[in-house]
């Protein structure tokens, strides 16, 4: 008997380590995921982040349930994803080498498409010459696509070698580096630093460079055709769906086309100096009529600027 359970104990090991994928679509979607905003939302307060609806709309739609592993960066989340161990990856502007690939592994559909920014701290020069870029040392995160873009910019401007400094930290802990002022340029994501951009504003757009950065979801092939199928049939319905539509808006559909730093710059000082005296009353407020408290913060700001004897230009 011991022997027995000894050998069913190894075969379970065995199922559980092997490349060969998860079992059983429909008992279940395995999805591995990076902690980006668009996934955890963490900053957001619409919801719990975009590609974590994204992924729900599709669960619904197919009639499975859904179960997380979260990892904490791009290479971790591959590198899992790439043994079997889940069934799709979310990493949205990620690209690994083409090399990674083999013949199990698709890529769906670019769905967002965002530009790859040089930032710098206001209190320096932005890019006074575009060939700074080859004599500058910028910083980027481990996102492959990043440093992909910059040396592809680097190409284009006659230099093979622009001084990257590649960053495991997150995005957040490089833009506090460079808002610091302890760097003069850094790299990001146009639709990441879109996220974070009114909590910098001494940060400054330098310019765009090389490629855009695309997000798609990656998906493996040959152990499920039904979640195959499934895929690739959503991704065609997906583009006009009022449902998808709807989510892009509520994440995204209210960024302005172009930052006013000077509105940006009032706004936090205001906040600064008037939002503590009032925060017991929002926080009533809120939860008495089950408003976001970050809500009413923005319309007092908007009707008052936090001015308790303000007037409208009707009286």
């Amino acid at each position: 008997a011991l022997l027995l359970l000894i050998l069913l104990q190894m075969v379970l090991i065995a199922r559980l380590f092997d490349g060969s994928g998860p079992q059983g679509y429909r008992t279940g979607l395995t999805v591995v995921a990076p902690p980006l905003e668009r996934v955890v939302g963490e900053i957001s307060p619409y919801g719990p982040g975009f590609e974590r609806e994204l992924v729900s709309l599709f669960a619904a739609r197919e009639g499975v349930p859904v179960r997380w592993i979260m990892v904490a960066n791009w290479e971790e989340a591959w590198n899992l994803f790439a043994a079997g161990r889940a069934d799709l990856l979310v990493a949205p502007g990620y690209a690994p080498s083409q090399e990674l690939f083999g013949e199990r592994i698709r890529q769906g559909p670019v769905y967002f498409s965002h530009p790859a920014l040089m930032l710098h701290n206001k209190w320096r020069y932005g890019l006074r010459d575009p060939r700074e870029i080859c004599t500058s040392e910028i910083t980027v995160s481990d996102n492959p696509a990043m440093a992909a873009a910059l040396m592809e910019e680097a190409a284009q401007l006659g230099c093979d070698d622009p001084q990257l400094r590649r960053d495991a930290d997150s995005l957040l802990t490089i833009l506090d580096e460079l808002a610091s002022n302890r760097m003069r340029f850094s790299a990001a994501e146009g639709g990441r630093f879109q996220v974070l951009e009114p909590f910098y504003p001494d940060l400054r757009r330098a310019g765009t460079i090389g490629r855009t950065i695309d997000h798609r979801w990656f998906w493996r092939t040959g152990n499920n055709p039904d979640l195959e199928e499934a895929l690739e049939r959503f991704w065609k319905d997906i583009q006009d769906d009022p449902a998808f539509l709807n989510l892009q808006d509520r994440y995204f559909g209210f960024f302005p086309q172009t930052t006013d730093y000077f509105e940006l710059h009032h706004f936090f000082s205001t906040l600064r100096r008037k939002l503590p005296e009032f925060v017991p009353a929002l926080i009533k407020a809120a939860r008495t009529e089950d408003i976001d408290p970050m809500l009413l913060v923005a319309l007092i700001y908007k009707e008052s600027a936090f001015d308790p004897e303000a007037t409208s230009r009707t009286g």
